[in-house]
């Protein structure tokens, strides 16, 4: 999960030098072709989403851990043993499946950040190329 959240960030930092870089190399010119200007204007709506969807990513989920021997004896201390070995087993299969969602939730996030991400570049590399052919 923590790999996730650094790909989100390295991602996001990415995108914002992008469009930071294609607003200053616009700031201030008169002379941008409004179908350019148009360009960059849907560059920034896919910094937005990408930004909106890198904050989903990286936003605080509770993963859960299986028991361990702290709550052993809290939890299990009246449990025959064949019925603590069944107990922990249904735990940790719980705890997987449970951060196994949680784990594609934040790629599925990833996932949009990224496509936002290559959105935005693309538009502010074509802006850009129109702007100095026009």
């Amino acid at each position: 999960m923590n790999a996730l959240d650094t790909k989100a960030f390295a991602l996001f930092s990415a995108s914002a030098v992008v469009v930071g870089l294609a607003g200053l190399g616009i700031w201030g010119r008169q002379d941008v072709p409004p179908g350019a200007g148009i360009l960059l204007v849907a560059a920034v709506v896919a910094f937005v989403v990408g930004a909106f969807a890198m904050l989903d990513c990286v936003r605080l989920r509770r993963h859960r851990s299986s028991d361990h021997a702290d709550v052993l004896w809290q939890d299990y201390w009246d449990l025959e043993v064949a019925d603590i070995k069944h107990a922990l087993v249904e735990d940790i299969a719980e705890s997987s499946e449970h951060n196994e969602r949680v784990i594609r939730a934040k790629t599925r996030s990833l996932g949009w950040a990224l496509v936002a991400a290559i959105a935005e570049t693309s538009l502010v590399g074509t802006s850009l190329a129109w702007s100095s052919l026009a």
